[in-house]
């Protein structure tokens, strides 16, 4: 009994403990986002296109029946005053031949003064077909021409002037004038001579007015003349 005892204790005595240690390692992986925001900025411009053709009506005097005799045929497109006549070249009651310097595209017709002192005139609205934001920003710019003249040594003449009028049909900015062509400037000779004047429509114009006043100084006849009267914006 005592060494079955023995034994045992002696068995005790060698086992030894085995301690098992599990080391865990953990991993932490850590990702970084970055975003990236972009911004586009859109510039929208607006490409205004503003008409280059003539802004007159019948300011060539082709437009509507034309004067082939000694009577009054007023001008198509045009208020007047008076005997003004659009009339044929070459017509012997007038005074302009086609041979007779002026323009080289001037048409079959021309505007004669006739019997008497008169005028005729026509106004635009240019609102129609223009942002006034670009008038107002000065940058519309305009170009007034016109043929004028008269008959051999005679003074009477023709003038033009164009004028600019704001929503309140009050005047603004200067009024452009083209001639008067007299005698002297066209050297005692029938003809028509090119004048012209350019700028820029003037802040707050919504319309404009072309005038044409025929002045009789002499004769029994106005004989100042008038041929291809142009406004163009731009």
């Amino acid at each position: 009994m005592v060494s079955k005892i023995l034994s045992l204790i002696i068995l005790i005595t060698f086992i030894v403990p085995t301690t098992t240690t599990i080391t865990t390692t953990t991993t932490t992986n850590t990702m970084t986002t970055t975003t990236t925001t972009t911004t586009t900025t859109s510039t929208s411009s607006t490409t205004v296109t503003i008409s280059t053709a003539n802004w007159l009506i019948n300011g060539d005097a082709e437009t509507g029946p034309c004067e082939t005799g000694s009577g009054v045929t007023h001008p198509t497109g045009w208020n007047y005053n008076g005997t003004v006549t659009q009339v044929h070249y070459n017509d012997t009651y007038a005074d302009i031949s086609y041979t007779d310097h002026g323009p080289s595209d001037r048409g079959n017709c021309y505007f004669y003064g006739q019997a008497d002192s008169t005028s005729m005139w026509q106004t635009v609205n240019m609102t129609s077909s223009i942002d006034p934001l670009l008038i107002d920003s000065q940058t519309v710019g305009f170009n007034f021409s016109a043929w004028l003249g008269g008959y051999s040594s005679q003074d009477d003449n023709a003038e033009a002037t164009l004028t600019f009028y704001d929503q309140s049909n009050h005047k603004t900015g200067n009024i452009s004038t083209l001639g008067p062509v007299l005698v002297a400037d066209r050297g005692s000779q029938t003809l028509l001579l090119f004048r012209q004047t350019q700028g820029l429509v003037p802040i707050g114009a919504r319309s404009f007015t072309v005038t044409v006043i025929f002045t009789h100084v002499v004769g029994l006849l106005t004989d100042a003349d008038v041929d291809n009267i142009a406004v163009h914006l731009y």
